[in-house]
């Protein structure tokens, strides 16, 4: 790793473990954890948009470099897509205003499962269940960056994708703020080290990095006007980009406990919530104050790059989607799995594998493409697209899925269906590079096989491997060989008790109300 900061500037493949121990580096020669701009801290922004441009581990948003007449085609597009979104889904409309005890900030991108003809939210709707059975009230606020609305919702919520839209725009085509209240001290350094380490950095030029400090204000402000009119004790998350941070920057100035929902990978490898060795006492006020994770050993890794005071706490809150399936089936799919099954017998195929694709990267590595060309005798696979960035994968998919004989509609119709109800069937998983679904499969005792970057996918799932939970196949003929392999591990398992989510909802409620017990707000709110 000495070697990355020396060397000069160039197209360079990290690993994941290589970039934490190059964030661990950093943190170490520069005092990232006294950056600010105003009361924004910036660390939190550019490691997201390290890992982001490294990785391809974000969506596109708005560059510094895009033209103002992109900007106005989009907040046009935007506005339209909400309109129709708004009328065609009225009766599940609310108001973002309005008193209640909790406050999830969700967004709609890529294609949510369909169960009883409603779009279901596996970030959302099972935690607002929670909250409801705690007798608390909930309001959802929902965004839609890409207006990829998922209608009709099973969970009523306030569209405030306008609201959302607006500041980040101005943040871009406006002058970018003075730089009177900045606070970078040896940033310049860090950003010749970020060369010479071979890293695009697109903070190079402190104006870029002034629009998306900017961007955060403006929009923690807005956050922060909303919230208080609803007064809740908690607010709710589950991604960590510039809105998230604005959210719990506002949550931070009002008291709010802000919690993120785990809502992909959380393991030792991934820097949003390793690799964190300067934080201030306190935390930052960007980052929530707690972490819901669904296993302890989740919880466990974040905690373990925490301050010493004990903030950025993490806790073991269990999957409560996944519950809704592992331990008896959701009552409102009870149709649904009924015609799945009616389905799947009708192939007279013994065995069953779903073929869990990738949003980014290669979409048909050369192991799978063998053995979807040649299944192996008395298997069927059921072809499953990636939620989201499909507009940009469906082309391709159609194309070789159509050479290999796989029919469009099927593959939709499983697409839209929960993963989790697909998992009760499959025999074996098969998935294209590190997809959470490995994680998701394993919860249901399904084994998976990894194929394309199996190197990074052993890395991230070192636990899913020791437990025979997931092998990897750089042949066809490797992966064709394992499939009856894992099968028979999946009549093996046994799964364990897991976390119990309703016991952690309870729990992180009354430590909100106790938090705001006595102060201005919880009198206002008796």
């Amino acid at each position: 790793m000495q070697a990355l900061a020396t060397d000069p500037p160039a197209v360079v493949r990290w690993s994941h473990r290589d970039f934490g121990r190059w964030l661990l580096e950093v943190e170490r020669r520069f005092p990232v954890a006294t950056w600010r701009i105003g009361d924004v801290p910036v660390w939190p922004v550019v490691r997201a948009t390290l890992y982001g441009s490294l990785f391809n581990a974000v969506v596109p948003g708005f560059g510094i470099g895009s033209r103002s007449g992109q900007h106005v085609r989009r907040l046009i597009r935007a506005g339209t897509q909400w309109a129709h979104a708004l009328g065609a889904d009225r009766v599940h409309n609310e108001w973002p205003q309005g008193r209640a005890d909790v406050v999830f900030l969700s967004y709609s991108v890529g294609t949510q499962p369909v169960v009883a003809g409603r779009c279901v939210d596996p970030l959302l709707t099972p935690y607002v269940e929670l909250v409801k059975a705690e007798g608390k009230r909930a309001r959802v606020w929902e965004t839609s960056p890409f207006g990829d609305y998922n209608l009709p919702r099973t969970t009523p919520s306030a569209l405030i994708e306008p609201i959302m839209l607006v500041p980040r725009i101005a943040s871009q085509v406006l002058p970018p703020p003075p730089p009177s209240d900045e606070v970078l001290p040896a940033f310049d350094e860090f950003v010749q080290f970020a060369r010479a380490s071979g890293v695009s950095f697109r903070y190079a030029q402190r104006k870029s990095l002034r629009r998306d400090i900017a961007s955060v204000r403006w929009l923690g402000a807005i956050f922060e006007f909303l919230l208080r009119r609803v007064q809740p004790v908690i607010g709710f998350v589950a991604d960590n980009g510039l809105r998230e941070q604005a959210f719990c920057l506002a949550c931070s100035r009002l008291g709010v406990t802000s919690v993120e929902i785990q809502h992909g990978v959380q393991r030792e490898l991934h820097p949003a919530f390793s690799y964190w060795s300067a934080i201030p006492s306190g935390g930052y006020a960007t980052r929530p104050d707690r972490f819901w994770c669904w296993e302890q050993a989740d919880a466990d890794v974040i905690n373990r790059w925490t301050a010493a005071d004990g903030s950025n706490a993490a806790v073991a809150g269990g999957d409560p989607w996944l519950k809704m399936w592992q331990d008896r089936l959701w009552g409102p799919a009870a149709e649904l799995d009924a015609e799945f099954s009616a389905l799947k017998e009708a192939t007279d195929a013994p065995q069953h594998a779903l073929v869990a694709l990738s949003s980014v990267g290669e979409l048909f590595p050369e192991a799978l493409l063998e053995v979807l060309k040649n299944p192996p005798s008395g298997w069927r696979f059921w072809i499953r697209l990636h939620p989201v960035n499909q507009k940009a994968c469906r082309l391709e998919a159609d194309q070789v899925l159509r050479q290999l004989g796989y029919s469009r509609s099927l593959t939709d119709y499983t697409t839209r269906l929960p993963l989790f109800l697909l998992l009760r069937h499959m025999d074996c998983q098969i998935v294209v590079n590190i997809s959470t679904v490995i994680r998701q499969a394993a919860a249901m005792g399904v084994p998976s096989i990894a194929c394309g970057d199996v190197d990074q996918a052993r890395q991230f799932y070192n636990t899913e491997v020791s437990e025979g939970l997931l092998a990897t196949a750089n042949s066809g003929d490797e992966l064709a060989a394992l499939l009856p392999a894992m099968r028979r591990r999946k009549l093996e398992l046994r799964r364990g008790p897991r976390p119990d989510s309703a016991a952690t909802m309870h729990a992180l409620l009354e430590q909100a109300f106790r938090r705001v017990r006595g102060t201005e707000q919880y009198s206002r709110r008796r």
